[in-house]
């Protein structure tokens, strides 16, 4: 049953790019075994795959609901491969909220955490949406720099679609240079990969991208047959973001061709479809906002309950301490009391025996006194007689 569960899963992260149906069968049974089974950790990457595809579908908000879940049981589980490669999907989700800065910095946590635990895949994905983001803010040298980083990493991994990404922001940098035939040259390489890879999304994207690029060039033959094959890749697997963007290309080549009414034609399918797809990513926008918004307050309540309870615990702490202090000086004033009165006795017993003493003293004395007094009294007439009678010797 683990054997089959850990199986569901890595089936859903090597088709979610492919064949989405597919892969969605494959992770909702992984996800409901994994939850009978209280395998935090395969829920967690079921639920990461589940969202990318939702990502990819445009249904943003359930993109973001299965992150967030994901993201909570990989840290519960200690996988922090897992969060890292969730981080990736929150990243993303901040791009469609055109929020660049904040999707590089959870692109850059998801590299960092990825580079400490060993998940080189996750490494190289992380360093290349950096790279795109950085594109996206015109800062094309950090970009630069990011894209080749994934592409050195990338020569230890050897992932088609990862090398395909690399080299197509790298083209994409190119060509904002102006520098088409690097560009071309790089785009080509991208397809490459991606055709090895099987992913439809990413040589649709290429397809228009290389046609913009011949655009440039003047060499509109070429342009308008690679942005047909895209129309019809794109239409063929529903891929409506990148068909609406061929559309608008190759109206742009008609239009130079001098072919206003094929231009118009293509003009019209683009809107109609742009139209749609504003509208549609408007209100995900709007709906992933609300949910994001919803997030951050249930946070910023659960910080809240968290400074009260470390408030309460010290002020508790400092009670505590307070009456320990106050106990503490009690039972040393107590002492104090006694040893006090226990000196006191002391002293008191001590002036008892001197003041006895003293007495004994005075009545010793006093009977001293009437004894030299008797004996002197006795002693007067004989020694007056022996006066006398020395006295007459001494004159005869």
């Amino acid at each position: 049953e683990v054997d089959h569960l850990f199986i569901l899963n890595e089936l859903g992260t090597n088709l979610r790019e492919n064949d989405q149906d597919l892969a969605l069968e494959y992770l909702f049974e992984a996800e409901k075994i994994a939850i009978v089974q209280s395998d935090h950790k395969a829920e967690s990457k079921s639920k990461e795959n589940i969202s990318w595809i939702y990502y990819r579908r445009g249904q943003w908000q359930r993109s973001f609901e299965y992150a967030e879940a994901a993201y909570g049981l990989a840290l519960e589980s200690l996988s922090f491969l897992e969060a890292a490669r969730v981080l990736n999907n929150m990243g993303a989700l901040y791009y469609e909220q055109q929020n660049y800065e904040m999707a590089i910095l959870k692109f850059k946590e998801a590299y960092n955490l990825s580079l400490k635990y060993g998940d080189l895949y996750t490494q190289i994905r992380s360093l290349n949406n950096v790279a795109f983001n950085f594109t996206q803010l015109r800062e094309l040298d950090s970009a630069m720099t990011y894209a080749v980083k994934s592409i050195e990493a990338n020569e230890k991994a050897g992932s088609p679609f990862l090398t395909s990404f690399a080299f197509r922001v790298i083209a994409d940098i190119y060509f904002e240079k102006n520098q088409l035939d690097s560009a071309i040259g790089l785009y080509k390489k991208s397809l490459g990969f991606a055709e090895k890879q099987g992913s439809l999304i990413f040589k649709a994207g290429l397809y228009h991208r290389i046609g913009s690029t011949y655009l440039r060039q003047g060499k509109l033959n070429q342009a308008e047959l690679i942005l047909k094959k895209g129309i019809l890749l794109s239409l063929e697997n529903k891929l409506v973001d990148e068909l609406q963007k061929t559309y608008k290309v190759l109206a742009e080549v008609y239009e130079a061709k001098g072919d206003i009414r094929a231009a118009y034609g293509e003009l019209s399918k683009y809107l109609t479809l742009n139209d749609s797809l504003r509208s549609k990513e408007i209100k995900n926008r709007l709906s992933l906002l609300q949910g994001m918004f919803e997030n951050d307050l249930k946070e910023s309540e659960v910080e809240l309950l968290k400074a009260q309870n470390e408030t309460q615990a010290t002020r508790l702490e400092f009670v505590n301490r307070t009456v320990w202090v106050i106990s503490i000086s009690g039972l040393l004033i107590l002492g104090l009391v006694i040893w006090l009165f226990y000196l006191n006795k002391k002293t008191w017993n001590q002036n008892r025996d001197l003041a006895q003493k003293s007495k004994e003293l005075e009545e010793i004395n006093q009977t001293k006194n009437k004894l030299f007094s008797i004996i002197g009294h006795d002693l007067r007439g004989p020694v007056g007689q022996v006066k006398s009678i020395v006295d007459l010797l001494i004159k005869g």
